[in-house]
């Protein structure tokens, strides 16, 4: 329910940062990685918010999606780091 309010929102206002960054650990943590990485090479994660979620879910007890939002936050800086989208 909530993936599809925010892709509603996204919809309608694609440059709200907020916006990408919750939609992109909706994506993250129904494990759709590359998802989330392409909406999280969007925004600035300088701030270590991706990290900070990380460890939320792994304080939860929630190993793998705390994973998903690893690989997705590696992904995303990989790529942005080298050029590609």
């Amino acid at each position: 329910m909530a993936r599809q309010h925010l892709e509603a929102a996204y919809a309608t206002a694609p440059e709200q940062r907020a916006t990408r960054q919750l939609l992109g650990e909706s994506y993250a943590l129904a494990g759709d990685v590359q998802r989330a990485a392409a909406l999280w090479r969007t925004i600035d994660v300088s701030q270590q918010q991706l990290e900070l979620r990380q460890w939320w879910y792994n304080h939860l007890g929630e190993e793998e999606r705390a994973q998903w939002i690893q690989q997705a936050a590696r992904q995303a800086a990989a790529n942005s780091e080298d050029g590609s989208n």
